[in-house]
C-alpha cells in the first residue's frame, strides 16, 4: 500500500512538473511571437497561485517579460499618437513594479553554497527607473478622476520604491523633487478616503514642505475627528493654531471642541492666549465675546 501511495505522489509530481514546463513554454512561445501576451500573463499568474511555485525564477521571469511587453507596445502607440488605452498603460507599469519588487526577494535568496548574488537587481531597477515617471502620471490620472484610492495606490508604489531593496543606489528620497509633493497628495487622497493608517503613513514626507503644512494638518486633523481620535484631533489643533494663528480652521474648531465638552475656563484661557499674541483680530474678539456671554458676564 505505501509503495502505491508513493507511486501515485510520484506521478502526480512528475504530472505537475510537466504541466509546468508546458506553460512556460507556451507563454514563451507567446512572449516571442509578440502576441497573445494577455495570455501569457494569465498562465504565470495561474501557476504562481499555487505555493509550490513561488518561488520560481523561470515563472516569474516570463511573467515580467509578458505584462513589460504589453507596457511597451503601449507606450509606443502613445508616442505615435495611436489609438490606446492609457488606464493599460499605467496598469501595466504599477503592474510590472509589483512584479520585479517580488521577483527581487527571490533574485535575493542565497543560493545552496550560501551565497547572494543578484543576477536580475540591476537590469530590472533600470527598467522600472525608465517607467517609474508613469506611476507618478498614473497617480495624477485617477487623482483628476476622482478615484482615490486607484491614486493613493499609485502615489505608494511611487513612494515605496525609496525603500525597495531593489532601487539601492538611486536615492530616491534625496534626489526626487516630486517625492513631497507625491506624499502630500497621498496624504490627500487618504484623507478622502478617510483612512486613517495611510493618512499617517507619508505624514513625515509630507510634511517636509513647510508650504504645505496648513493643509496637511488640517487634512490630519479632519482624519482623525472622523476616526473618533480626539487626542489626536486636539494635538493636531493645537499644533496648527500655534503656527497659523489666524488660519480659519485650527482656532474656531479648537473653541467648538472645548464648548462641546462643557470647558469654559479652557476655552476662556485659549482664546485669552490668543488675543494675547494679537489683540486687533476680529475672530478672537468674536470668540471672547461669546465666552463672555455665555458666562453672563
Amino acid at each position: 500500500m505505501k509503495k502505491l501511495l508513493f507511486f501515485l505522489i510520484a506521478v502526480a509530481l512528475a504530472t505537475g512538473a510537466n504541466a509546468q514546463k508546458k506553460a512556460i513554454a507556451q507563454a514563451r512561445t507567446y512572449i516571442k511571437s509578440g502576441k497573445d501576451l494577455e495570455k501569457a500573463e494569465k498562465l504565470m499568474n495561474d501557476l504562481l497561485r499555487d505555493s509550490a511555485n513561488r518561488d520560481n525564477q523561470k515563472i516569474w521571469l516570463a511573467l515580467g517579460d509578458a505584462v513589460r511587453m504589453q507596457y511597451e507596445k503601449g507606450n509606443e502607440k502613445l508616442y505615435l499618437k495611436q489609438k490606446y488605452d492609457t488606464t493599460a498603460l499605467f496598469n501595466n507599469a504599477k503592474k510590472l513594479f509589483l512584479i520585479y519588487e517580488s521577483f527581487d526577494s527571490i533574485d535575493a535568496l542565497p543560493d545552496k553554497k550560501g551565497k547572494v548574488q543578484l543576477k536580475y537587481r540591476d537590469k530590472h531597477a533600470q527598467i522600472l527607473n525608465a517607467m517609474r515617471p508613469n506611476l507618478y502620471n498614473g497617480a495624477s490620472f485617477y487623482l483628476r478622476k476622482l478615484d482615490y484610492k486607484n491614486a493613493w495606490d499609485y502615489y505608494d508604489i511611487y513612494l515605496q520604491c525609496a525603500e525597495q531593496p531593489l532601487f539601492t543606489g538611486y536615492n530616491y528620497a534625496e534626489n526626487d523633487t516630486l517625492m513631497k509633493t507625491a506624499a502630500y497628495r497621498a496624504l490627500f487622497c487618504a484623507h478622502r478616503m478617510q483612512d486613517m493608517d495611510k493618512t499617517y503613513k507619508y505624514l513625515e514626507m509630507a510634511e517636509k514642505d513647510s508650504s504645505l503644512l496648513d493643509n496637511i494638518w488640517r487634512y490630519l486633523a479632519e482624519t482623525q475627528i472622523y476616526n473618533a481620535d480626539t487626542t489626536a484631533y486636539v494635538a493636531t489643533l493645537k499644533k496648527g493654531f500655534g503656527k497659523y494663528p489666524a488660519h480659519p480652521f485650527f482656532f474656531p474648531r479648537l473653541v467648538d471642541y472645548y464648548n462641546m465638552k462643557q470647558m469654559p475656563d479652557s476655552a476662556d484661557l485659549f482664546v485669552s492666549n490668543a488675543l494675547a499674541t494679537d489683540s486687533t483680530n476680529t475672530l478672537f474678539l468674536f470668540a471672547k465675546s461669546t465666552i463672555l456671554l455665555n458666562a453672563q458676564k
